[in-house]
């Protein structure tokens, strides 16, 4: 029985996202090891290596500035060296089969969702989680309005929620669905909101937005949909004013009106933005907000502290007997925050222009994509968690500058290339050449 190394390494790709920072670089190795084995183009690239010559220069430099230790800029560095390398030369090996790792990803999504759901059912039955030997915290069991948030292999909902972001935005950017497809969207839908993750609510209604009011030319669609876009601001407004003074930490609190609090206090924490009253807010404001307070008040904020600081920033700038002190702190909560926090304006104006240069709206991966870094840049800061690296990679190699880069070396500058795709096709021979 002949293997597929190929159908195995889209696999590989595709589940490691889901697994642990721990787990994750041990399937990347396999991965390239089956580059190997079957004959790929193991090298180094210099763009990456200019890359993190330039950054060792700049962090060493800013960290010599400040006076912090070098050990968490080496530990970092190490990190994301060998993540960058690694998805190198795994997206270099595959860049004619963006389709196929994509393809596999929806699958491994699906399924997972599948499980999540499972988890759901039988913790909200039997209060036992299927799934406990994944998670890292106990609160994330907590039941609340005896219903729990699902989280699958993931060690919490919101990371699980921001991995499967681009599965649900492709089912939801696709115009015409198949039955196996509406299925698929609507488990990956249901899964998705059953998270209750904040963020990803903002950012399900911004993917709303992005097609109804900018892909799509009708203007009645557009119009329809901005009015809807309204009615549903003024209901998360009237729910969250409704909740304002009535929650307490008794029966009557659910997981909707968990969202509506930590919405609220967000909005209540900037008004008042100190670390006196950051401290009075539920544990998630507490969380975003001390670490965005401490970014903002970390010397150097043109050029940053040096990759790797954060954590000396916040215990530098902050000090608190509260028990919560240090939640967060290792990785800023947020992915600005913490670019911001170790490299000032010139990381945060790099990481936009990234966002910006690479962006390609004719291609519904690079799309879906996109809404999932824009996920991990407001929650989420570590840099190679659950597929921060491997959704950088894949929006690079679905933008415009790469794509033009592949019709250019297929001698046709003037056709598609097969991975623009708005409908991936169930096989891969002869791809369909269809946009947005």
């Amino acid at each position: 029985m002949k293997i597929n190394l190929k159908g195995l390494e889209y696999f590989l790709l595709a589940i490691g996202i889901f697994t642990d920072v721990r787990i994750e670089p041990l399937i990347m190795l396999l991965a390239v090891l089956l580059v190997y084995s079957r004959g790929g183009n193991i090298t180094w690239n210099r763009s990456i290596l200019l890359g993190f010559g330039v950054l060792t220069v700049w962090s060493l430099l800013a960290i010599l500035m400040v006076g912090y230790s070098p050990w968490k800029f080496v530990q970092q560095f190490i990190l994301l060296f060998y993540f960058f390398t690694a998805y190198h030369i795994l997206f270099n090996n595959n860049r004619d089969h963006i389709n196929d790792i994509f393809r596999m990803y929806l699958r491994v999504a699906f399924v997972l969702c599948i499980l999540g759901l499972l988890q759901f059912a039988v913790l909200y039955l039997t209060g036992f989680d299927i799934f406990f030997m994944f998670k890292e915290r106990e609160h994330v069991l907590l039941e609340t309005g005896n219903i729990t948030r699902i989280s699958s292999i993931c060690a919490e909902p919101g990371n699980f929620s921001r991995v499967i972001t681009p599965a649900l935005g492709y089912y939801l950017f696709k115009d015409h669905r198949d039955r196996k497809e509406w299925t698929r969207f609507l488990v990956i839908l249901l899964t998705f909101f059953l998270t209750f993750s904040t963020m990803s609510y903002v950012i399900f209604f911004a993917m709303v937005g992005y097609k109804y009011l900018i892909i799509k030319k009708n203007i009645i669609v557009r119009a329809a949909a901005t009015v809807l876009s309204c009615i549903v601001a003024v209901f998360i407004f009237n729910i969250i004013t409704a909740t304002e003074g009535k929650i307490g930490q008794g029966e009557d609190r659910t997981l909707l009106s968990d969202v509506s609090i930590k919405i609220r206090d967000v909005v209540g924490g900037f008004k008042d933005f100190t670390p006196e009253t950051i401290e009075t807010l539920n544990l998630s404001s507490y969380a975003t907000l001390m670490n965005v307070w401490v970014a903002l008040n970390a010397p150097n904020r043109v050029f940053g502290t040096g990759l790797g600081t954060h954590e000396q920033n916040y215990q530098n700038v902050y000090y608190s007997d509260s028990e919560f002190y240090g939640l967060n702190m290792q990785e800023g909560y947020a992915l600005a925050n913490r670019l911001y926090s170790e490299l000032g304006l010139a990381g945060i104006f790099l990481f936009v222009w990234f966002l910006y240069k690479c962006h390609n709206k004719k291609n519904i991966i690079n799309i879906c994509v996109f809404f999932a870094l824009l996920t991990v840049t407001f929650r989420g800061g570590h840099y190679t968690r659950y597929g921060t690296i491997f959704f950088l990679f894949l929006y690079y190699y679905t933008s415009t500058y790469v794509q033009k880069g592949l019709r250019m070396a297929e001698g046709h500058p003037d056709e598609p290339h097969s991975d623009k795709t708005a409908a991936l096709p169930e096989k891969t021979n002869a791809p369909k050449q269809t946009t947005l």
